[in-house]
């Protein structure tokens, strides 16, 4: 049975009266075009750039803002009157017209009272009835939207509110749930249909308010740590807090009501007539600190211009800011991009390279800039500033001072973009600097080229240089005297590095490269929000933020959280992998940092809290342990990890009734990945003709098999881009010589899948070509399967491994070119390791061959709490043995053994804290052998 209106989550309804919408306007369009009148619907729908959904949302956000405005008596009852009146009409709804056109004039009569753009009409002219580019002072003849259409809107949108629709966060929400969507026409007309990755493609989720809250306690407690057990209201209200990818503003909305908490209290500290006094003259303490604290403390910047109106209606919602415009919080709430600006030291610069020469004058020009633009921006937090007229005035004249640097500084950040090479780039940069040297000698009035270049720059990087937006929080340093800012939170884009090059182009990816130097090719956005939350925070403040899940690892790692770390910031509290508490099927991480006294307060009042556990200290990994130097490539592990041959053509592997219709000793059998994994005995299926090196005239002298090959692989390596594979056809495109020689004298290697669900190493003959998908060592031992094979290895290789889906991606040059063996020598036969290895691995074949599992439905049911099969225990234990055995070959002999499978909470906590132990050890052991190691670390890749 359907739910009832009111019972539907809101987002769902929202939905529904935006196609609700678009269907009556597609009617009153359709009878105004009979009538002779141009077609505006179709007008907006040809304009390009969404025009047409986007004004569909604007009016959906218009109501639910009216409503949420309705509801707590700050605004007549405009809505609610309406809906009545409608509801209570016996008129036929649908032939008449009059609701829509009182809609409108409300709508402006909000704009020409209130501003603020998510009422102004000009954006969407179609919304009165007009083409683009009419002017909307004009009186119009607003579209024939019938009675019923407004009425089911209303019906829709002004419900009964369920608790969660009360909250001030609605806005932001609703339209998360609708930015996906877009208009289409077809034959049938128009239509809306979810593309479903319009958000995706931004890398943002709206926080819920659970998420944000926890954040912004932890952000702000060591900042209140500074200010002592009894902070002055004033001194509070010094607090800066920024949200560089705000959205819709939850955690400023967040970060509002915590302060102005906490400023009441402060008040409420300071006895009963200032209280008394402050309701006297400003009404509701707790309306007036949040009033104060919206305008005082909180900053945000999002290039989403839609988020940032959301943001300032909502901080407007929740402040109760009756008698103040919808834009009261302007000055702080800006739009552009907050990873795209130059500081102040390159703005002298006009370049951003360190070392070049600066413009001849600027920096003058950037103190006296700053210097009244600061003055300006202060008179805002005065008292008398609060008015609107006074307000906009005031940031006006702002703009209107730094305009100069600003065009100045669009100009440099163009000449980045405008190029694609390191040369291009400065070649334009440098007669930029020309033109700019010359306008600034002479007139005072830049030259058309100077104008456009500049403009072309904001209309698609749209640059945020933070000091000239918001001067008054600049940071210490010869062009800016004093440091404001204190936290940065929020819940920056999540964008992997392939999509960041694809969705914003490489351009963009190399302006990251050159703004935080040291970051490397594949880590994601995330950690550039964090270094750059860390440049403008400067040597004291603290930072909160939602990162993705791979925070801790690879390349994000070292991007992000080893950089700050080794840059004097510490976290002190973090949690790992957080599932999102929303709808979004994501998990998270979330990080907290701080520098300075702020982290010298907090560490010093509680300590650091990982996944909400106390810790002594919380590394770059994510791991309660001391930070430790990075793991490098041990000497004694060279050459002794090799990738299977690339083949390079199916046209080389045979059938077995192929193979044995063309015997020969070059046709070998052949063995990858899935066999290891799901053939209970590790057996191959196929066979492959192999030439290895011999030249082509050797390969001749088996003439049905190099036919076969010429045949079958050639026409395909004809079209290779490697000249040697295309050339070279009759050999392997991979032929492995190194691992060839490594394996000439033995008889058993080890070999691993490169993607798998469970780590499992196998022993193999050597009589056998291994392909591409297997990782082989020529370690024929069982002290090697052992060590490999335990939990010694396992959480350092998982650390060190990228993923591939769910699966562990294991890449020798992480994983095991760093491994530590128990001694330096990998090879070295450890009696008591070798007989535990050899007792689980006979054990393990046995059990496979006998139930026909391979390893992976093995060790599903190894790891699996709820099996107790007594051969699966007596496996569990045989496992447990061999790992004993292993520690104990280190010298590891106080460390516990956890169980293999965890099935209570303790059990898994213990598990977790072995893991950390171990991987602490292992740092620590391969930087002593690599200070004892006489041998050079090895150059060559594990692809020989």
């Amino acid at each position: 049975m359907r739910a009832t209106t009111h019972q539907r989550p809101l987002a769902e309804r929202a939905r529904e009266a935006v196609a609700l919408l678009l269907a009556g306007l597609e009617r009153a369009a359709a009878r105004d075009v009979n009538r002779g009148r141009a077609d505006w619907l179709s007008a907006a729908y040809e304009a390009g750039d969404g025009q047409l959904y986007a004004g569909l949302v604007t009016v959906i956000l218009r109501v639910v803002f009216v409503r949420c405005a309705e509801e707590r008596a700050l605004l007549p009852t405009g809505l609610l009157a309406l809906r009545s009146e409608l509801t209570a009409s016996h008129r036929s709804r649908r032939d008449r017209h009059d609701a829509y056109p009182r809609l409108l004039a409300l709508f402006r009569a909000l704009h020409r009272e209130r501003g603020g753009a998510l009422f102004d009409p000009a954006p969407y002219p179609f919304l009165e009835g007009r083409a683009p580019g009419e002017d909307v002072q004009q009186p119009a003849r607003p579209p024939e939207l019938e009675d019923e259409v407004v009425l089911s809107l209303l019906r829709l949108l002004i419900t009964p509110p369920r608790a969660e629709e009360l909250e001030v966060e609605l806005l932001g929400s609703i339209y998360e749930s609708l930015i996906d969507d877009r208009v289409v026409r077809d034959g049938a007309g128009y239509r809306i249909i979810q593309t479903g990755d319009a958000r995706r493609r931004a890398g943002s989720h709206y926080t819920p308010q659970s998420l944000s809250r926890r954040i912004v306690t932890r952000a702000l407690a060591p900042l209140l740590a500074c200010l002592g057990e009894t902070p002055t209201a004033a001194q509070l209200l010094e607090l800066k807090i920024c949200d560089p990818a705000m959205g819709s503003g939850a955690f400023l909305l967040e970060a509002c009501r915590q302060l102005a908490a906490r400023v009441v209290t402060a008040w409420r500290g300071a006895g009963d007539e200032t209280r008394d006094a402050i309701a006297s003259r400003r009404g509701d303490p707790d309306v007036y600190a949040r009033q104060l604290v919206a305008r005082r403390c909180l900053y945000g910047v999002d290039k989403d211009a839609r988020a940032v109106e959301l943001a300032k209606l909502s901080l407007w919602l929740e402040t109760r800011a009756r008698a103040l415009p919808f834009r009261f919080v302007d000055h702080a709430l800006r739009c552009g991009d907050s990873l795209v600006g130059l500081e102040l030291d390159s703005l002298a610069r006009f370049s951003w390279r360190e070392g070049a020469e600066e413009l001849p004058g600027l920096r003058r020009a950037i103190q006296a800039t700053l210097a009244r633009a600061t003055e300006l921006r202060d008179a805002l937090r005065r008292p008398e500033g609060h008015a609107s007229d006074q307000a906009r005035a005031l940031l006006d004249r702002t703009e209107r001072v730094t305009a100069r640097l600003r065009l100045i500084a669009d100009l440099c950040v163009g000449a980045f973009f405008h190029g694609r090479t390191t040369s291009e780039r400065e070649r334009e940069r440098t007669r930029r600097r020309r033109m700019v040297i010359t306008w600034l000698a002479g007139d005072d009035t830049p030259a058309p080229e100077l104008r456009r270049l500049a403009a072309e720059c904001r209309a698609r990087r749209a640059p945020f240089h933070w000091w000239l937006e918001l001067p008054e929080l600049a940071g210490a340093g010869p062009l800016a005297p004093r440091q404001q800012l204190r936290a940065m939170i929020g819940n920056p884009p999540f964008m992997g590095q392939s999509r960041l090059s694809g969705e914003l182009g490489d351009g963009y990816r190399d302006w990251l490269f050159q703004l935080h130097p040291g970051s490397l090719g594949k880590s994601d956005l995330s950690p550039h929000f964090l270094r750059r939350a860390a440049r403008l925070l400067g040597d004291s403040g603290a930072l909160g933020f939602v990162t993705t899940n791979t925070i801790g690892e690879g390349d994000t790692r070292r991007s992000g959280l080893k950089a700050l770390l080794e840059r004097g910031w510490g976290i002190y509290a973090a949690t790992r992998a957080l599932r999102w508490p929303g709808d979004a099927v994501v998990v998270v991480s979330v990080v907290h940092l701080a520098k300075g006294t702020p982290l010298t307060k907090i560490t010093t009042k509680l300590p650091p809290t990982l996944d909400g556990r106390p810790v002594p200290a919380i590394n770059s990994r994510l791991r309660p342990r001391p930070e430790r130097a990075e793991a490098v490539t041990l000497a004694a592990n060279a050459r002794l990890a090799f990738l299977g041959c690339w083949i390079g053509g199916q046209g080389f592997t045979l059938r077995p009734d192929e193979a044995r219709a063309l015997p020969s000793p070059l046709v070998k059998p052949y063995i990858g990945g899935a066999e290891i994994n799901k053939s209970p005995t590790q057996a191959h299926k196929r066979y492959v003709i192999d030439f290895a090196q011999r030249d082509l005239e050797d390969a001749a002298r088996h003439p049905a098999l190099l036919e076969r090959v010429r045949a079958r692989v050639k026409p395909e390596r004809d079209n290779q881009r490697r000249k040697a594979v295309r050339e070279r056809w009759w050999q392997f495109g991979d032929v492995r010589p190194g691992l060839r020689d490594a394996l000439a004298e033995l008889g058993v290697c080890l070999v691993n899948s490169q993607v798998t669900k469970h780590l499992v190493f196998a022993r193999q003959p050597t009589d056998r070509v291994f392909a591409h998908t297997l990782y082989v060592y020529p370690l024929p031992s069982y002290t090697a399967f052992a060590v490999l094979q335990s939990r010694a290895h396992e959480p350092w290789a998982r650390l060190h491994a990228s993923t591939m889906k769910t699966d562990l991606r294991y890449t020798a040059t992480n994983c095991f070119d760093t491994f530590a063996f128990p001694r330096p020598d990998p090879r070295a036969v450890i009696p008591t390791v070798e007989a535990a290895g050899e007792r689980f691995y006979g054990a393990r074949a046995r059990f496979m061959a006998a139930r026909a599992r391979g390893l992976t439905k093995t060790y599903n049911a190894l790891k699996d709490p709820t099996c107790r099969a007594p051969a699966i225990l007596e496996l569990r234990r045989l496992s447990e043995a061999m790992d004993r055995a292993v520690l104990d070959a280190y010298g590891w002999r106080e460390l516990e053994v956890p169980p293999l499978c965890p099935s209570t909470a303790a059990e898994r906590a213990a598990v977790r804290a072995f893991e950390d132990e171990i991987i602490d050890r292992l740092y620590l052991l391969n930087e002593a052998r690599t200070r004892s190691s006489e041998l050079p670390p090895r150059a060559d890749s594990v692809s020989r």
